[in-house]
């Protein structure tokens, strides 16, 4: 992830010292960059949880057949 951000910073701080098309590419790598690192990092943490963390809860809810809530400890 860190290199992920200083890559990106290097493509801003490349596109400040160009002009024209050439920055307007940079700036868009910059920002497919940070699009990727956002998605990789949703899905890092999607396939991180698992049914051991969420029986840490203090409670279950659980939804009967009768549109109630059972809440158990």
């Amino acid at each position: 992830m860190y290199k992920g951000i200083g890559l990106v910073i290097a493509l801003v701080g490349a596109s400040l010292l160009t002009s024209g098309i050439y920055s307007a590419i940079l700036d868009l790598i910059a920002f497919v960059v940070l699009v990727y690192m956002a998605l990789n990092h949703k899905q890092y943490h999607r396939g991180k949880q698992t049914k051991e963390q969420d029986a840490h809860l203090a409670f279950n809810v659980k939804k009967q057949r009768n549109d109630k809530l059972d809440i158990t400890p």
